[in-house]
């Protein structure tokens, strides 16, 4: 369940690719922790102030990510100097798209959008992950997102509960 629910680095990565400025990035991020609070990971819901302050902090490491990333090396050397043992792998974070994917249609029809479905057929969902056919692992996932989110699956103006039955170029409603 944590792994649905929004974390810090998530929110930044979607706020960095609508490319808002400032003052609606703190509108949304506000908007965002008072309406949607119970999606956030459980150590935001009941901290305002470490939500803002680490979404803010994901923003700007995306936004000068070379730079950031060049200091790294030293970071650890510092670090073994004082004989406290740093791996990479831990601070690092692999972006899972299908997150984002999902994460990114639930904000954008919440709170970016008039209307509150999206669009996209299932080769476009693939076509993140770089797949040509589903998997039953990518399926499970989707399926956990559907759910987790609340979204209903329209289909020829049907409403569809079985992703696996539906053809990959027909056009999939996403609707709350």
């Amino acid at each position: 369940m944590s792994q649905l629910s929004y974390s810090a680095l998530d929110l930044a990565v979607i706020l960095c690719k609508r490319d808002l400025g400032i003052q609606e990035e703190m509108q949304f991020l506000l908007e965002f922790w008072q309406t949607k609070r119970g999606f956030l990971e459980w150590k935001y819901q009941c901290n305002k102030r470490r939500f803002l302050q680490d979404v803010q902090y994901w923003i700007c490491y995306i936004n000068d990510k070379d730079g950031l990333d060049a200091e790294f090396i030293t970071i650890v050397k510092d670090a073994q100097y004082h004989t406290y043992d740093m791996e990479a792998a831990d601070h690092w974070n692999d972006l899972d798209e299908i997150d984002i994917l999902f994460k990114d249609m639930y904000i954008q029809m919440n709170f970016f959008e008039k209307k509150r479905y999206i669009r996209k057929s299932m080769r476009q969902l693939l076509k993140k992950y770089h797949l040509r056919k589903r998997t039953a692992k990518i399926v499970e996932k989707m399926e956990q997102y559907i759910r987790f989110y609340g979204f209903k699956l329209i289909v020829n103006r049907k409403q569809i509960s079985d992703i696996t039955k539906i053809p990959l170029d027909q056009p999939i409603t996403f609707r709350l």
